[in-house]
């Protein structure tokens, strides 16, 4: 390493950042970079350290957790299909990691099967119910994804920006809400209302995940539509493993 200086605190998209910048130079242009990271993660199981990696006209994000301390860069320029497998892996991994968002959603469509029994409404075919069953959770997840698709969009193009305090409240909020419409019935509410409504709240949770990389404005929107779909691609994961259960 030439240098390894502490650049100091930053605040980014209200979440404060230890920034260290470290550069190097070798002897030879590297094919490969090997980063180990484990700052906290024997301390914070939910920390994450936040990489860019520049070489040259390369610029490579990546996001350590304690299931991933270590990772391997490659050095060239990576096409267009590897930054999105790359920004798809890191949506689902976020949805995958985010317990709050999956409770919020799960707690919403729980209902869904929980008010039918297996022979149906009324002496429906079991068809009939199947039927009844998805298109009820199609239309809850639907409205979620619609919701923080949107505000996921706009917040990561700072064009409408809440405080990490208030959304991070919010969501929380939003598990108990949701936990709670299972202790009753007959709510003014419809479920799909609820999870379009606090979905927008989510979105900005998406958000700084990807607000947190620093990314330049040309990266900015592929990498948003990779991480997007990730998350969308996890979220159905964790649906279809849920709902036969």
């Amino acid at each position: 390493l030439d240098t390894a200086s502490t650049a100091g605190l930053a605040d980014q998209a209200g979440t404060l950042l230890l920034l260290l910048d470290l550069r190097a130079r070798c002897p030879a242009a590297p094919r490969q970079l090997r980063v180990a990271y484990r700052l906290l993660f024997d301390t914070d199981p939910h920390h994450q350290g936040l990489l860019r990696l520049q070489a040259g006209g390369l610029l490579r994000p990546a996001v350590f957790t304690a299931d991933s301390p270590v990772q391997v860069f490659s050095l060239r320029a990576p096409n267009t299909w590897e930054r999105l497998r790359d920004d798809v892996k890191s949506g689902i991994w976020h949805i995958w990691s985010g317990a709050d968002h999956l409770l919020f959603l799960l707690c919403l469509l729980l209902p869904s099967v929980q008010r039918r029994g297996p022979a149906g409404i009324g002496g429906a075919s079991a068809q009939a119910t199947l039927a009844l069953v998805l298109t009820d959770v199609a239309r809850v997840v639907t409205a979620f994804t619609l919701a923080h698709s949107l505000t996921l969009g706009l917040a990561a193009l700072q064009l409408v920006q809440l405080p990490e305090r208030f959304t991070e409240s919010a969501i929380a909020a939003s598990v108990l809400l949701a936990a709670a419409m299972n202790l009753r019935t007959g709510q003014s509410l419809q479920r799909w209302q609820v999870a379009f409504a606090f979905g927008l709240v989510h979105g900005f949770g998406f958000a700084s995940a990807v607000a947190t990389l620093e990314l330049p404005g040309t990266s900015l929107l592929p990498t948003l539509l990779g991480f997007n779909l990730g998350v969308e691609l996890g979220q159905m994961a964790v649906v279809a493993a849920a709902l036969p259960l």
